[in-house]
């Protein structure tokens, strides 16, 4: 019943996960006797250890505060019904393999923090179109973090942010985009499930498209959200 002593257990290895069995095909998470589908990591957790919610079938929506600096390897991976993803501000390592197979996975934010990116760490996540960094280029990213991604991928980074060459290209064979220059909104620590669809706009969205054929670029308005930001972008 208490999802921060969960989060600091620490399992050997992704069978000691009680969600991974080969018998099982449903390993859902309870909290106080309630099926978690959203799963919002408290905010006195710290860390995320290894393998802490490897093949968790239940949760479709993460989001993980900035008090957290780690995310543990294979941490969330083959969360098969994963479909959005909010990495806050404080997270500054992201552990090998920590999302590889979430194959439902759509969007993710990706907080300023984040330093490191493991190996493995978004791999075979074949629903995945839209990643958004919200601060510069981490230090490291290992070769294979992003590989076996959809070709309709693309990274969107911030208008100035820095580390990713001088002109928008491919970064890990993924189509890179810059977003307008500030304001900016701030990353949510936290979200209820109203927040989260706000934030995470389906990459079908008719304005981009429409935005993108054009090569257009608005300014920023201090009440926009990131809900609309990807409205708002100069592709190259």
């Amino acid at each position: 019943s208490n999802l921060s002593n969960w989060c600091a257990i620490k399992f050997a290895d992704y069978a000691s996960s009680p969600f991974y069995s080969e018998r099982n095909s449903v390993k859902n998470l309870y909290l106080n006797d309630i099926r978690v589908v959203d799963l919002s990591i408290p905010e006195d957790v710290r860390q995320i250890n290894d393998f802490a919610f490897n093949h968790c079938t239940s949760i479709e929506n993460i989001s993980i505060p900035a008090s957290v600096t780690n995310i543990g390897n294979q941490c969330f991976e083959t969360c098969i019904s994963l479909k959005s993803l909010i990495i806050g501000n404080g997270v500054c390592n992201i552990g090998d393999a920590a999302f590889r197979w979430c194959i439902s996975l759509t969007n993710a934010i990706i907080g300023s923090g984040v330093n490191y990116i493991g190996e493995y760490a978004f791999n075979n996540c074949s629903s995945l179109s839209d990643i958004i960094f919200m601060g510069n280029s981490p230090s490291y990213v290992n070769e294979f973090a992003f590989t076996r991604l959809p070709s309709s991928a693309n990274i969107y980074i911030r208008s100035g942010s820095i580390g990713w060459g001088t002109v928008p290209g491919f970064w890990s064979g993924i189509k890179i985009a810059y977003m307008a220059d500030e304001p900016f909104p701030e990353l949510p620590t936290t979200a209820t499930d109203d927040e989260v669809a706000k934030v995470l706009k389906q990459s079908s969205d008719t304005k981009l498209s429409e935005n993108k054929k054009a090569g257009v670029s608005e300014s920023v308005k201090p009440s926009d959200t990131p809900a609309n930001l990807k409205n708002k972008l100069i592709i190259f």
